[in-house]
């Protein structure tokens, strides 16, 4: 067995944040989010992109599970917040946030209309 005494070289060791946090971030990271009426969900992500990124396929599913039922509702669906740098609603449904950022489509050259159907403005 080695003891991290005989290492004259520490680069071997694996950075505590790897192991705790796991690997780096591959991509941008949501820092807001907003749910709008069509179940869409308006994503600002770490590197200023905004993407809308449409929920219904998910919730469409022939046989949806619990843990998507609830989306259905309206008014559970708009308790959705950032935490972690991904989205989450309280009862702790959540979607990766790589998957947010592939899944979801750029904003650019929509009215504000268009990406907040709640008529929530630009800030």
């Amino acid at each position: 067995m080695t003891n991290i005494e005989d290492y004259d070289n520490h680069e071997d060791i694996v950075d505590d944040d790897d192991m705790v946090y796991g690997p780096k971030p591959i991509g941008p990271r949501v820092v807001a989010v907003v749910a709008n009426d069509d179940y869409t969900l308006t994503l600002t992500f770490t590197n200023g992109e905004v993407k809308l990124y449409d929920m219904k396929p998910w919730l469409n599913k022939e046989n949806p599970s619990d843990y998507l039922l609830q989306l259905k509702n309206k008014g559970y669906f708009s308790c959705v917040r950032v935490n972690h740098g991904t989205v989450e609603w309280p009862n702790e449904q959540d979607i990766c946030p790589d998957t947010l950022y592939e899944g979801s489509v750029s904003v650019e050259g929509f009215t504000e209309q268009q990406i907040y159907a709640q008529g929530e403005s630009l800030s």
